[in-house]
């Protein structure tokens, strides 16, 4: 495939996207050894609660089985023999509280199964719309008491979806509930990118005509063009550990690569070679940079240091290689690989070696992200007949749709938020 060909695949095979209303789940089977948890319902004061769009032990489920590590026993009440027989140790309660002044009190614990004696406990006293977050929130703190690790459920993602017409950017809570529309321009808005900040979100727009990276501020909707005089900008990319961004300018029908400071706008070109390269990622330490490249006739995958120095390829296995997203731990690489005409994720060594498939024979699968954690991989597939959003595991199993109605791609998962609870 020519420079000129791939770069028009690039910008052309964005899929439409249409928003979302409910979230559907479709979960496969996983041989993940998972930690039970008992949970049981909330308990709920007098009063209307209709403004809850599920039940907290849902949600609590729900984040247990996405993290990949709790599993959750579901009693109807505190059942010691049924909690014991699924090896539980600890099981999840609370309360929902209307207040005086319109908020609720959200009280949530985790109990030790055989004496019922609180563990951890968190009272959350919040708007009604901010139910799910602190719920969030707790599942998180369970997951951290239990395994010792940081769990995902309080992060977001942003995605790409078509509104009346339009492509537009949408931001999420990690498991697809609570979308906002953040983009609402008449034109093709797609490509998003967190960088180290999650208070700031960047994205391609041709509003103006043509390809431009432009940056969102999440908490007043400030929207500002970068780098104006670089012409056609595209796949902006946030390092994990600084104020600087990755991006890619097309010219001459080619692509290079640049690093810029969105702060100031100075930046730096990258590359220099006669090739169309794309689609860059900083390392976690922000010392070394993966991009794909066509040098020899179709996209692979390489590296190079953080200032453009030694460049090497990594990926040698399949003939078109896209979309590359190191993870958290810097252990390992998620891409994009084309297989007879569709293309299924795969993971691999820095070395390129150990790869290994993640998806098979189910429609295209494509642009995968990171969770913060390291243990989720989000991507978008077409298996469902239209394209929607996953998250499995990062082994290839646990996989869940986490969005439903018109078409969603082009995900990116958020950094993860300093934040101890919801606003109070």
């Amino acid at each position: 495939m020519t420079m000129r060909i791939w770069l028009l695949v690039l910008v052309s095979s964005i899929v439409a996207m249409a928003g979302v209303d409910t979230v559907y789940m479709e979960i496969s089977a996983s041989g993940a050894r998972l930690i039970p948890v008992g949970v049981i319902p909330f308990e709920k004061s007098e009063g209307n609660w209709s403004m809850l769009d599920e039940e907290p032990s849902q949600i609590l489920s729900r984040d247990f089985l996405l993290s990949g590590r709790l599993d959750a026993i579901n009693q109807n009440s505190y059942s010691r023999l049924a909690f014991f027989k699924a090896r539980a140790a600890y099981y999840l309660s609370g309360k929902l509280n209307r207040t005086s002044d319109g908020k609720v009190e959200v009280v949530c614990k985790l109990n030790a199964t055989q004496s019922q004696e609180m563990v951890i406990g968190e009272t959350y006293r919040i708007a009604p719309n901010q139910v799910r977050q602190a719920i969030h929130d707790f599942a998180d703190k369970v997951i951290y008491q239990i395994t010792g690790s940081v769990g995902v459920a309080s992060t977001r993602i942003a995605y790409v979806a078509k509104i009346e017409g339009n492509k537009q950017i949408k931001v999420s809570d990690y498991d697809g509930y609570n979308p906002v529309q953040v983009t609402s321009h008449a034109s093709i808005n797609f490509m998003p990118a967190w960088g180290q900040d999650p208070d700031k979100l960047y994205f391609v727009s041709f509003r103006n005509g043509t390809s431009q990276i432009f940056e969102r501020t999440m908490s007043n909707g400030d929207v500002r063009l970068l780098f104006p005089n670089l012409g056609q900008t595209f796949s902006p990319a946030g390092s994990p550990v600084s104020n600087e961004i990755l991006f890619t300018v097309a010219s001459n029908g080619g692509s290079d690569l640049y690093r810029g400071i969105p702060a100031t706008g100075k930046y730096e070109r990258m590359t220099f070679q006669r090739a169309a390269e794309t689609s860059p990622a900083f390392s976690p330490n922000g010392k070394e940079i993966l991009y794909s490249a066509d040098r020899g006739g179709s996209p692979q995958i390489y590296v190079m240091d953080r200032d453009g120095s030694d460049s090497r390829r990594i990926t040698f296995m399949g003939r078109y290689n896209e979309s590359p997203s190191w993870s958290p731990q810097g252990d390992r690489i998620a891409y994009a690989s084309m297989d007879n005409g569709l293309f299924n994720i795969y993971t691999c060594d820095l070395d390129g070696s150990d790869v290994l498939q993640l998806t098979s024979n189910a429609g295209n699968n494509e642009h995968p992200s990171w969770s913060p954690d390291g243990t989720l991989i989000a991507f978008s597939s077409t298996r469902s007949g239209s394209s929607q959003i996953y998250v499995m595991r990062k082994d290839g199993t646990g996989v869940t749709r986490i969005t439903s109605g018109g078409e969603n791609s082009w995900q990116t998962w958020a950094p993860k938020l300093n934040k101890e609870k919801p606003n109070e």
